[in-house]
């Protein structure tokens, strides 16, 4: 797997990202199926997608040579690939037994 540089630039990596990751941001991907977001405004959305850093940051290390777009797919392909491994897990697996409703939701068991 490529691993990203120690360096963006002239900016460590791990503070380029955390300039690029700020936690106001908007939610894209909604919590829950069906939650279509209608509640947050088309200006406002857009402009989410605008400032999307994961665009802007893959576009950093290609144009800086620290990684190709086929470097970059690859990553991409290994990561769907192993997200649709546990899913495809988890939606062949059987229920969880009913008494495991209550597990490990409180500090401590309930009855």
């Amino acid at each position: 797997m490529t691993r990203l540089p120690k360096s963006v630039g002239n900016e460590p990596a791990v503070y380029f990202l955390s300039n690029m990751l700020r936690p106001n941001r908007v939610r894209r991907i909604p919590h829950l199926i069906g939650d279509m977001g209608e509640y947050i405004p088309k200006d406002v959305y857009a402009a989410a997608v605008a400032a999307d850093p994961y665009p802007k940051f893959r576009t950093k290390l290609v144009a800086e040579n620290h990684a190709t777009a086929a470097e970059l797919d690859a990553i991409d392909a290994e990561i769907k690939a192993e997200i649709d491994e546990a899913e495809a897990f988890a939606m062949n697996s059987p229920p969880p037994d009913a008494r495991e409703v209550k597990r490990d939701v409180y500090a401590y068991e309930i009855a």
